[in-house]
């Protein structure tokens, strides 16, 4: 039984577009792809798609999906909503049928709701590091039908300590994963 490939966007802050784990798995169309501050992008992009090649961690989707790398966080700083704004345009225009964003802002940005909402993509989203039940954004937008809020569980199936959630969230493993 063969899946249809699928495409998914990462925002996040760079990746390591040379890994051996995600050789062929990457679709390189433009800048947004770097290989500056590559170490979670290419963290996410692993648990998504890395080879089953007998190195490392092998993908949960690794054979029936194409990662499009989106860069839109610069180091400690962060990104700014107009970037990820930005992000969210290119990932629909190259293809993308679902983003993971694994970033988390207390600022409830109503303009990235609304680009989110607009969007015929499945948002998957950290639902925040805090251990609260307050909600971080883009995952509190979990009232929209395009996406999905995710917590943390650690290697016992427990919530982590520092995993944000909510009601309506789902959680997935999320500590020490290699």
């Amino acid at each position: 039984n063969q899946c249809q490939q699928i495409k998914v966007g990462i925002l996040d802050s760079g990746f390591d577009t040379d890994h051996e784990d995600l050789n062929g798995s990457m679709t390189f169309l433009s800048d947004y792809a770097t290989n500056s501050e590559a170490d979670h992008g290419t963290h996410v992009a692993g648990i998504i798609a890395a080879a089953k090649n007998g190195v490392g961690m092998q993908g949960v989707a690794y054979e029936n999906v194409k990662i499009l790398p989106v860069k839109f966080i610069a180091g400690k700083e962060g990104g700014d909503l107009s970037d990820a704004i930005k992000g969210i345009k290119y990932a629909e225009k190259m293809g993308a049928s679902i983003v993971n964003w694994s970033f988390a802002s207390n600022n409830e940005f109503l303009t990235l709701k609304d680009v989110m909402r607009r969007s015929k993509m499945l948002f998957v989203c950290a639902a925040g590091n805090h251990g609260t039940q307050l909600k971080e954004y883009p995952a509190g937008f979990a009232d929209l039908d395009n996406v999905i809020s995710v917590c943390a569980l650690n290697q016992e199936g427990d919530l982590t300590s520092f995993s944000n959630y909510g009601h309506d969230y789902i959680a997935a493993p999320g500590k020490a994963i290699y």
